[in-house]
């Protein structure tokens, strides 16, 4: 008895540790009203991001301060970020100091907050992401990990702002979203991938990712700016990819879908999420494209379409 007992237990035990694999390998629930309102929040804020002040379509410049110790703004022969309009100095502000921190003071024009109503500053200490007005003009101060600090400079006035009606999104479709295995490399490849400026980007190639979309097996090169498994979790992968939709319905040079890190093992990858990178919106950005290993031999109707409405031909100098 005490035999049978014993079996019946191991039996019930394999069972259930069988049962908790095959939730764990499944991907969260994908159905059902919460999923779809999941996404369409998604899109929702993707969309209110493009109304922003900082909205991808309105930039129009990318200035580099490196480590200069004085910086002019305006749109005179002596400013180093240029800027137009009636509402412009020569020397409008300049910024101080070539640490991470300078200072931005006013010259001969006025500096705004972002502010509602908008406060006047006459000097500002610049940490990461601080932000002011010129004219008509948005500044954004990034410490950016490739270029360090970095002016970013919208135009509010820009036609490809004020004639933004929305994105556009292929239907949600939950068989999109699926279960992918990370397969880490023993020894990541460093490489550099081309971007929208012709430029070589440095990555790593930290692996692969293996998955299907309607019963085909994919893979996708993984690339990483680290190679530190903490710090991969921490910031996750930026997938980059094209598909049999791309040039047709799909932005042409990739799309992007930001999925969790993890050093190995399965994960989530849903590409209703999927989006285009920002130089769909404006030649002020710099993309880094996949390489040609990272075309899926299927069309992937789901995430982001081509925007095709007014973007920016500005380009950062």
């Amino acid at each position: 008895m005490n035999l049978l007992k014993n079996t019946l237990a191991v039996a019930v035990g394999l069972l259930l540790s069988l049962a908790a694999c095959r939730q764990a390998e499944a991907p969260p629930a994908s159905t059902g009203a919460t999923y779809l309102e999941e996404i369409q929040t998604f899109q929702q804020e993707r969309d209110r991001r493009f109304r922003s002040p900082f909205s991808q379509l309105a930039m129009v410049h990318r200035a580099y301060l490196r480590d200069a110790a004085r910086t002019a703004i305006g749109n005179g022969p002596e400013a180093d970020v240029k800027l137009t309009g009636e509402d412009v100095a020569p020397v409008h502000a300049v910024v101080e100091g070539s640490s991470d921190t300078p200072t931005l003071r006013a010259a001969q024009g006025a500096v705004w907050s972002l502010d509602d109503p908008p406060q006047p500053l006459t000097e500002l200490r610049l940490e990461d992401r601080a932000s002011f007005r010129i004219g008509r003009f948005n500044f954004l101060y990034v410490l950016h990990p490739s270029w360090g600090r970095t002016f970013e400079v919208y135009d509010t006035r820009l036609p490809a702002l004020l004639e933004f009606t929305g994105m556009e999104y292929f239907p949600i479709d939950p068989a999109y979203r699926v279960t992918g295995t990370v397969v880490p490399h023993s020894d990541p490849e460093p490489i550099h991938l081309i971007d929208s400026h012709g430029s070589q980007r440095p990555y790593w190639i930290y692996g692969e990712l293996h998955f299907e979309l309607h019963g085909t097996p994919c893979r996708l090169e993984v690339y990483s700016t680290t190679t530190e498994a903490r710090e991969i979790e921490e910031r996750g992968f930026m997938l980059m990819f094209t598909d049999e939709t791309s040039g047709k319905e799909s932005y042409p040079l990739a799309r992007y879908l930001d999925v969790e890190g993890s050093a190995s093992g399965t994960i989530t990858v849903d590409f209703n999420q999927a989006y285009n990178p920002p130089c769909n919106y404006s030649a002020a950005f710099t993309c880094p494209f996949p390489r040609k290993q990272n075309r899926l031999p299927v069309a992937v109707r789901a995430g982001q379409k081509w925007y095709r409405g007014s973007v920016s031909e500005s380009a950062s100098h």
